[in-house]
């Protein structure tokens, strides 16, 4: 982890069990950290992701960027499938939909919430709430392909 990452201000809020999610490609460990809870969820709720924005993940006005809030959406609507009981492997995306309704702004905690709709033997479907403070900051939903589980070093 690099200095940064340590920092106190960079850290999921104190008291809740999040823990470090391992970087599973070059991708998010460009533009992570992410973090990951499996406990204290709501009804229906398997997983749980957050990240706290920083400077990397912002856009001129020091605001979340829309890609850096998609690339999360996508992330957390595939760590959704996959947490299912008999779950996925890795799971690519065939199609994404987005809707940004507010902006987060350096230094705030984004977290998700994610509700597996339906899955076939070849697809899963997911829907996902994005928030900072309690406030709605993206919406959207996803079909992914279902594979096998990947080896050391997939899918992320």
């Amino acid at each position: 982890m690099e200095q940064g990452d340590r920092d106190e201000a960079m850290a999921p809020p104190a008291g809740e069990p999040w823990s470090l999610l391992p970087h599973m490609s070059t991708f998010t460990r460009h533009v992570g950290p992410f973090f990951i809870r499996h406990e204290a969820l709501e009804p229906g709720e398997r997983v749980r992701l957050g990240f706290r924005v920083r400077k990397h993940q912002c856009n001129p006005r020091d605001v979340c960027h829309g890609g850096m809030l998609a690339s999360f959406l996508d992330l957390c609507l595939a760590r959704g499938l996959m947490a299912e009981e008999g779950g996925f492997g890795s799971t690519p995306t065939i199609n994404m939909t987005i809707d940004y309704l507010a902006a987060a702004p350096l230094g705030a905690w984004v977290e998700s919430r994610v509700t597996a709709l339906h899955r076939t033997r070849q697809l899963g479907f997911a829907q996902a709430l994005v928030l900072s403070g309690g406030r709605l900051l993206v919406r959207g939903s996803g079909t992914f392909k279902r594979t096998r589980p990947l080896s050391a070093g997939g899918q992320g």
